[in-house]
């Protein structure tokens, strides 16, 4: 047998962690402390990864969408300043 029965036992406490705790698992009885190490860093990696990555696209998002409230703004009071400006020619024109 590949495993005596207190690595077995020990295994089986882990089958339900995941696949990357039964990776280091694995790596730790075979030989690879740092690969073991690799495995259980994993999961924490990846999701600060994606943490990060969301974090940008919601700062992209949030940048796009406050330069277009101030392009909408700027948009708003150039109509509005037309408006008033031709209200006023055609009210000296009615004079």
């Amino acid at each position: 047998s590949i495993l005596d029965d207190e690595r077995v036992r020990q295994y089986a406490t882990i089958l339900d962690k995941g696949s990357a705790a039964r990776f280091s698992f694995a790596a730790a009885i075979f030989g690879g402390t740092s690969e073991a190490y690799f495995w259980l860093q994993l999961p924490r990696a990846l999701k600060h990864l994606m943490n990060n990555l969301a974090n940008k696209s919601l700062q992209k998002v949030s940048e796009k969408s406050s330069s277009s409230e101030t392009d909408d703004a700027s948009l708003l009071s150039r109509i509005s300043s037309k408006g008033k400006s031709a209200t006023s020619s055609s009210k000296r024109n009615a004079v």
